[in-house]
């Protein structure tokens, strides 16, 4: 089973820390800023994946990329982590039915540079994202944040716009953002 890929005994989120809160799409995630120090983001996004679903499809698309140990490494990382809605988006804009399906499109290369395109070096917080005029991704394209009517966002090289729906997730090596549409390098 995937879930163990890369990830030593994922912590659940305990008792004594910030109760989850529903998501939009109904779903239970924990609240914008916990704090998970015991967890990697790996271990972060294995423990979401279990608890609510959420974020399978990226976990199988970071296991098929083999980027997993980039996500338990020391090294702080900012990673925007698209919804499986988001996946299910993308999959539809390109008229695959199935990750699989677009493997044979855009190969492991090409998944590979998509993921590294969600994520920044350092601890990058809401804050620091949107003071920000424009963030490098570890794929070397840019991500510019904005903040509208309708909350903050992205966008991507080519135009495309991702809202971002939950922020400043905090496990020991980095930030996880929550947004809806996978950008495109």
């Amino acid at each position: 089973m995937v879930i163990a890929v890369g990830c030593a005994d994922p912590i659940s989120v305990t008792e004594s820390e910030a109760p989850a809160v529903q998501s939009e799409r109904g779903r239970f995630m924990p609240p914008d800023g916990a704090r998970f120090p015991d967890q990697t983001i790996a271990a972060f996004v294995v423990d979401q994946v279990d608890q609510t679903g959420e974020f399978s499809v990226l976990l199988e698309a970071v296991s098929r990329a083999g980027l997993v140990d980039a996500l338990t490494t020391n090294k702080p990382l900012t990673v925007f982590a698209p919804t499986n809605d988001a996946f299910i988006k993308l999959l539809g804009d390109l008229g695959v039915g199935s990750l699989d399906e677009l493997i044979d499109v855009i190969g492991i290369d090409g998944l590979t540079d998509v993921l590294l395109y969600h994520i920044v070096s350092g601890r990058a917080t809401a804050e620091v994202v949107l003071g920000s005029s424009s963030l490098t991704t570890l794929q070397g394209g840019s991500l510019v944040p904005g903040l509208g009517d309708g909350g903050a966002f992205l966008t991507d090289e080519n135009g495309r716009t991702s809202n971002i729906l939950a922020v400043n997730f905090l496990p020991r090596n980095g930030v996880v953002h929550v947004i809806d549409t996978v950008v495109l390098p």
